[in-house]
């Protein structure tokens, strides 16, 4: 059981630590409760609704600090298992070899080998949701070559149907 009464330093300090922006937004209430700020001027001050506010406090004197983050929840469980994540991130850390041509991965082959290896469907949207989670990032390649004709490109952009990106392991470059 929590209080109120602690030092308002405690709270500060929590509060400065803290870089979840939900929890750092739920401190940041029981910061200005500690100050002695109403509900509804809180309310105001923090742009969420009264109820949130009281909420927030409520959960802090029955839960103590944990109450500030949020609860872990139940999901349906990944189609893939760890095991299979694992084993598509060193299958795609090869380029793709499409009869002679050798390129980076693409949403649709990413698809076709899930289909295949694994014998699961996703869609593209979830294909690249699962790709992120296993630390793959999406590249676009904008290759610029210095004899370069401009009529050339306009062309080819007038005529390309879509954009092609490939799937590539994320590094810790800054571009």
């Amino acid at each position: 059981m929590m209080s109120f009464e602690l030092p308002t330093s405690e709270f500060e300090g929590r509060y400065r630590k803290e870089k979840n922006a939900r929890a750092k937004t739920r401190l940041h209430i029981l910061l200005l409760r500690r100050q002695k700020y109403s509900q509804l001027e809180i309310a105001a001050m923090v742009r969420v609704t009264q109820g949130t506010v009281s909420n927030v406090c409520q959960r802090f004197k029955k839960e103590g600090w944990l109450s500030v983050y949020d609860k872990q929840r139940d999901g349906r469980p990944s189609r893939l298992t760890h095991k299979q994540q694992i084993e598509l991130k060193r299958r795609m850390s090869e380029e793709f070899v499409d009869e002679k041509t050798r390129r980076g991965w693409q949403t649709k082959d990413v698809r076709m080998l899930l289909k295949e290896e694994f014998k699961t469907r996703y869609t593209p949207q979830h294909t690249r949701r699962l790709l992120h989670k296993i630390g793959m990032s999406w590249k676009v390649p904008r290759p610029e070559h210095k004899n370069r004709d401009p009529v050339a490109i306009e062309t080819f952009k007038k005529t390309l149907r879509g954009r092609s990106c490939l799937w590539q392991m994320n590094t810790k470059s800054s571009a």
